[in-house]
């Protein structure tokens, strides 16, 4: 009998589409009906906008507080791992240090031994022992010789290693200076060299030697200085505000009015005619003669 291909293997003919009542999406596509900005069963007012690196996103508004737990505890993390690798690298910086100081300890018991035994021979009557023993003198000033000159060496040696440690310093600390004010730089606001000259001056203000001012590495510190410093400068600026306006509030003291103790003049009355009848002619005639004079 013979068999059509067609009928067992669906890619020798054409296919037939099946319907399984599910959407079929293609690579990269969305199904439709589905919009990419709220998911299904959420409104808008369920959604928040995060930016995570550069980029956003619309996500449930409960799901915000689990991803700053994990914002928060990756960078925890991150500091944690910072602050163990300075912890080591100070460490090896400080065993590197112990191995230097010991070896300089044991250079430096060398020199002193030396330098006893270079006083006993320069005590040593060489006159006398010349006259004594020739070959023991010039045995012993030989020797001398060579212990001066190892001394040497030792001091020499040692003034250089000190010399060397003394410009490591130096430049270690202007690197912890550099790092620190880069840090300062992000954490204080307008942190410039005059800002740092004023949280100086400030400390020094406060009870800071001049050296623990200088010796600070730590923005931390600076930046806990800087707002100490402007809390202190707001106090003053509302003490002086205050007084200011109680200035203003208080009345200008005015001239105290005199109030006239002279009594009215009296007036040309029937009821001073019945009264004074010599006094009201008296007045009717003053009052007649000023008129006759204008």
């Amino acid at each position: 009998m013979h068999i059509d291909d067609t009928d067992t293997n669906p890619a020798a003919g054409d296919t037939e589409t099946v319907d399984t009542g599910e959407e079929v999406l293609e690579p990269g596509g969305e199904a439709e009906g589905t919009e990419s900005e709220a998911p299904e069963g959420q409104t808008e007012e369920e959604l928040e906008e995060i930016e995570r690196e550069g980029k956003k996103a619309r996500i449930p508004k409960w799901l915000k507080p689990e991803l700053m737990m994990q914002a928060d505890y990756t960078r925890k993390t991150q500091e944690v791992a910072e602050t163990r690798k300075a912890y080591e690298a100070r460490q090896a910086q400080l065993a590197e240090r112990e191995k230097q100081f010991n070896a300089d300890t044991e250079e430096r018991v060398a020199l002193h031994a030396l330098t006893k035994a270079i006083e006993q021979y320069e005590n040593i009557n060489w006159a006398q022992l010349e006259q004594q023993n020739w070959q023991l003198a010039q045995s012993k000033y030989r020797e001398l010789n060579e212990m001066r000159n190892a001394a040497g060496r030792l001091q020499y040696g040692l003034e250089q290693k000190a010399a060397q440690r003394q410009q490591e310093a130096e430049r270690e600390r202007a690197n912890r200076l550099r790092e620190r004010d880069a840090n300062a730089a992000k954490m204080i606001p307008g942190f410039n060299p005059a800002l740092l000259s004023k949280i100086h001056d400030y400390a020094t203000s406060d009870g800071y030697t001049a050296e623990e001012v200088q010796s600070i590495q730590d923005a931390r510190f600076l930046k806990t200085l800087n707002e100490a410093r402007l809390w202190r400068e707001h106090q003053a600026k509302a003490k002086a505000a205050a007084a200011t306006a109680k200035q203003q509030e208080e009345p200008v003291p005015s001239a105290t009015p005199t109030v006239s103790t002279r009594k009215p003049p009296e007036r040309l009355t029937a009821s001073l005619a019945k009264e004074n009848a010599e006094k009201w002619i008296e007045m009717r005639n003053k009052q007649l003669a000023a008129r006759r004079g204008r």
